[in-house]
Order: structure tokens, then C-alpha cells, then sequence
């Protein structure tokens, strides 16, 4: 039996919802109104969703009512004109219909562990000095940080490479690796990627840019603080598994 989930919004500025995990469903027109007002843009991932059913602006009033008190069960699915879908009907529907981040936001629990495996090899990797051949020796150097949007970055990226048969720092779009950062919201004053294709192993991905002069530098650099990973797996892409890893440093101090 497939698992269903609801397309949702993440109401981060509201102090009546604030577990991240939780999630509700609302209209489009509310989305429109928080647009007008500057609170939404593409490059906002809390709001993940844009369902093109509900476009009058009345309805919106009940469903928002209905999110915040919580009670999101049918009463909300009809006052906020969401769908109930399974992750494989989810994945068919239009790109466009969700926001930058929103789109990579739901992420198969088994990529999600081999990204949080690759930051761990990577921060074990920086703990001890790298001989990065051409590139130099580099002394231990402090963990990264892992931050939402450089994931997002980082999961659009991987998520590109496989759907659009690339392997590429650049994609068909002309993106580079700090324009997706930005499209994620990350305001970054240092940027840098690594990618890799083929690898179904954190370990094995860690190895082969340990191996490469230029991607040890990256991964060994202080110049970055901050991270992102994204791991994409399809069996009938060339590869058929995709990695990305984004590094920054932003610009606004914590």
C-alpha cells in the first residue's frame, strides 16, 4: 500500500506550528496573497508547494483557519483545495508546480542517509591532513556545517544531472554551482561543488575526490564553513547514481 502524503506548505513564521516535521496543507491564493506582501518567492522553501486548482482568494481565509489550529484532515483538503498523492504520482506532476526547493524537499529516506553519510566522511576527512598532490598539503581543518539550502542546491543539481543525461558543473541551463546557491536562497560569499556519478557508497564517492588534486582542495578548504549534500539514484539514467556536494561560506554572520 503506497504511503500518502499531502502537499503542504511549511508555515516557518507562524508560532502556533513550530516542529519543522510538521506539515499542512493550504490553497494556492494564500500563497499569491504572501507573495504580494514579498513574504514568498521561488527561492523560499517553506513554501514547497503551488497547487493551480484553488486560485479564489475567499477560500483561502477557512483553509488557513483550519492549518493553524492544526486540524488538517479532510475539512482541509477541501477548504484548502490540496490533493492527497502517493511519492511516485508526486513525482509525475509538473516541475513547475513547486518551488525551487520545495520540489526536492521530500527525499527518499535512503538518499537522505547516504547524504548525511558522505558529511560524515567528509568532516572525518578534514579532521586529519590531506596531501592534495598538485594542489598542495592541507593541515586539519574544522567540520562543516551542514544548511538547507546548499542541500537543495546540491539535490536540484543531482536531480538534474540524472533527468537530463549530464555530468556537469554546469547545467544545460548555464547554472553554475553559485547560481543554484543563490536560486536556494543561501547568500553565499564563497562557493565551491564537487560531483561524482556511479558511486552507490559515501565512502567510495569520499575516496574518489581524495584521489582528484582539485576536489580535495575543495573538500579541504577553509574557505568554506557551511555544506550540502544531494544524492539522487536512477536505474535508468547513465550513471544511475548521482552526487553533489556544495560548499560556502555566507555572507550574513550567524
Amino acid at each position: 500500500m503506497k504511503r500518502l502524503k499531502r502537499f503542504w506548505v511549511r508555515l516557518s513564521l507562524c508560532g502556533l506550528i513550530s516542529d519543522k516535521e510538521k506539515r499542512v496543507c493550504i490553497s494556492n491564493c494564500l500563497l499569491r496573497i504572501l507573495e504580494l506582501f514579498g513574504r514568498s518567492s521561488s527561492r523560499n522553501a517553506s513554501f514547497s508547494y503551488r497547487h493551480p486548482r484553488s486560485t479564489s482568494c475567499p477560500s483561502c481565509v477557512p483553509a488557513l483557519f483550519v492549518c493553524l489550529v492544526g486540524f488538517v484532515g479532510p475539512l482541509g483538503l477541501v477548504l484548502g483545495g490540496c490533493e492527497l498523492v502517493s511519492e511516485d504520482e508526486r513525482r509525475d506532476l509538473p516541475r513547475s508546480w513547486f518551488s525551487y526547493c520545495g520540489y526536492v524537499s521530500d527525499w527518499d529516506p535512503d538518499w537522505v542517509a547516504i547524504e548525511d553519510a558522505v558529511i560524515e566522511e567528509i568532516n572525518a576527512a578534514r579532521s586529519r591532513t590531506q596531501d592534495c598532490g598538485s594542489r598542495g598539503i592541507f593541515p586539519p581543518a574544522p567540520p562543516l556545517e551542514p544548511r538547507e539550502a546548499l542541500t537543495c542546491a546540491a539535490r536540484n543539481h543531482s536531480y538534474d544531472m540524472a533527468t537530463e543525461d549530464y555530468f556537469d558543473h554546469v547545467n544545460p541551463a548555464g547554472e553554475q554551482p553559485w547560481d543554484r546557491m543563490a536560486r536556494a536562497g543561501y547568500p553565499y560569499r564563497t562557493a565551491g561543488e564537487n560531483i561524482a556519478a556511479g558511486f552507490a557508497l559515501a565512502a567510495d564517492a569520499v575516496d574518489a575526490w581524495l584521489a582528484s588534486d582539485g576536489h580535495c582542495a575543495n573538500l579541504m578548504s577553509t574557505s568554506y564553513v557551511d555544506t550540502g549534500v544531494g544524492f539522487y539514484a536512477d536505474p535508468d539514467a547513465t550513471y544511475q547514481y548521482y552526487l553533489t556536494q556544495t560548499f560556502g561560506s555566507s555572507r550574513i554572520e550567524e
